[in-house]
């Protein structure tokens, strides 16, 4: 599913004010226990990244929250990805917003599977 989407950089404005349009039933929240060795931010992004062909937001270093965007190659909808990094990793949350439930709903898990990954 990630190779259908290409990168599109945004602000963090951008990415919030289109994620609360994109909220309730375009939107995909799952929970992963996320292994402590990808939890550093380099491998984590990294996970990301492999999955899916989106662009790195900046991040806020007193935050756990890490932003990514892109958009459907075919359709042009954006597509944006949240993953809020609990600090042991455990219980952290990966969510995907976009007008397309196939593609949020299959994102999300492919995304989850990704970062449970030990590599």
């Amino acid at each position: 599913m990630g190779e259908q989407l290409q990168a599109r950089p945004i602000t963090e404005q951008d990415f919030l004010n289109l994620q609360k349009k994109l909220s309730g039933m375009n939107e995909s929240s799952l929970t992963a226990d996320i292994p402590a060795e990808n939890c550093d931010e380099r491998i984590l992004v990294s996970k990301i990244l492999g999955c899916a062909s989106v662009a790195v937001l900046p991040r806020n270093t007193s935050s756990n929250y890490y932003r990514f965007s892109g958009s459907a190659i075919s359709s042009g909808v954006p597509v944006l990805i949240t993953v809020d990094l609990k600090q042991d990793g455990k219980g952290s949350k990966v969510t995907v917003n976009c007008e397309k439930m196939t593609i949020h709903s299959i994102l999300s898990k492919e995304l989850v599977a990704a970062v449970k990954k030990v590599s």
